[in-house]
């Protein structure tokens, strides 16, 4: 028993639940700083080529398509979720403590900063498959759609206030010194998560033959199967594939198209942020007044055919502005409906199968990312970065198809 409200009661007066929340709030906001800190520390600190920075991204993605089957898998024979986080943690913490010391003595290159970002990536890995299956645990399905969207705010928060941040390191005390910061964040992290207190439910025993990756073609068999889950994952990879694409070029594109330096790509990189914190608020609304499975095509519908603004914002005042419309307004929906899925994934998912399903899900997400930013890269190298950045946001609005269909099925 650990003492906390049953799962009626809400999340108010929940202790562990807070000690969740401000760990996450901790690692969040150092990692929203790295979202602009090794970017532009790969841009600027290390003159990296488009397909560098198409690299980096894949390798910040890789391990969600190498590993994250059997991670999922693991995570669901284990009881031990919450030393699988601190764990997952103090790895991250050391990693990125590693970057500004290696740039400190004279010796940081582009090789160590992709290493880097690959390791992070499969710490990550865990991290997350463990998050997803102890969190149902600490709250109770009854909460989630309530904790999920505070945990969202937070995500939304750090998101609005640390690529700003990690743009003024930058300037001030260069990104890899800046980079303090997110091993920080982590360290914090991994310290709040040591106190949490839930005791995950016995797993059922499994027969003695069954091997992992049995457990791994249930989790994606279940997937395939399911009327709903399938054209949400189809919808979620497309997306992430074009996303990637976005991602790996959107800093190349702040700081030699729109010829900004690193303080001013961290502030657009910020917006992202900003337009999340106005999702994450919204999502509620949205769901009560049209239902979650409609809100799940419509606000796409909606919010995502703005962000073309990006790609044809020119330097000067109203090109930014057009650009931070479009960047605003696509977060907010992106963020939106990265809640409902979410959401209705938790509630579509036995037990039993919610690691290795949310594990699943995110191999098929995530896994097409580092092929997206790959694509990306090898393409700017051809036709330049912003038409490429064009491609790769008009590409995302085809995940509107799946996800209407997902809705039809519900």
């Amino acid at each position: 028993m650990t003492g906390e409200p049953t799962p009626s009661a809400g999340l108010r007066g929940h202790r562990a639940f807070r000690f969740l929340w401000t760990a996450d709030a901790a690692s969040q906001l150092g990692t929203a700083a790295a979202t602009a800190l090794v970017p532009l520390l790969a841009a600027t600190t290390l003159g990296a080529s488009p397909l560098q920075m198409g690299l980096l991204t894949a390798a910040e993605t890789v391990a969600f398509l190498v590993i994250g089957l059997p991670a999922g898998a693991w995570i669901d024979r284990t009881r031990r979720r919450r030393a699988v986080l601190v764990g997952a943690d103090l790895v991250r913490a050391l990693l990125f403590f590693g970057l500004p010391v290696a740039g400190w003595a004279g010796v940081l290159d582009f090789g160590q900063l992709l290493v880097t970002a690959a390791l992070v990536g499969v710490a990550t890995v865990f991290f997350d498959a463990a998050y997803q299956a102890y969190l149902p645990v600490v709250i109770g399905l009854e909460n989630l759609e309530t904790g999920y969207a505070r945990l969202q705010v937070t995500l939304s928060v750090a998101a609005a206030a640390g690529p700003g941040i990690g743009g003024v390191l930058t300037r001030l005390i260069g990104a890899a010194s800046g980079l303090v910061l997110t091993g920080a964040g982590y360290l914090a992290s991994a310290a709040l998560l040591s106190r949490v207190r839930a005791d995950v439910p016995p797993i059922p025993p499994r027969p003695r033959n069954v091997r992992l990756r049995t457990e791994i073609a249930e989790g994606l068999r279940y997937i395939v199967r399911h009327r709903q889950l399938r054209p949400l994952a189809i919808a979620s990879s497309v997306a992430a594939f074009f996303t990637a694409g976005i991602m790996s070029m959107e800093v190349l594109f702040f700081t030699h198209d729109l010829h900004l330096d690193a303080a001013g790509a961290g502030v657009l990189l910020a917006l992202s942020g900003v337009g999340s914190v106005i999702g994450a608020a919204t999502t509620g609304r949205w769901t009560r007044r049209i239902g979650a499975a409609r809100a799940n095509w419509l606000v796409p519908v909606l919010t995502w055919p703005p962000h073309l603004l990006l790609p044809l914002a020119q330097p000067g005042p109203i090109g930014l502005a057009l650009a931070a419309t479009g960047i605003v307004i696509h977060a907010a929906g992106a963020t939106t409906y990265n809640v409902i899925v979410m959401t209705r994934r938790q509630h579509l998912t036995p037990d039993a199968l919610r690691g290795r399903v949310h594990t699943s899900m995110r191999v098929l997400i995530w896994g097409t990312m580092p092929l997206g930013a790959l694509a990306a890269g090898f393409l700017a190298e051809s036709v330049g970065t912003r038409a490429t950045l064009t491609i790769a946001v008009a590409g995302i609005l085809l995940a509107i198809v799946p996800a209407a269909r997902s809705a039809r099925e519900g």
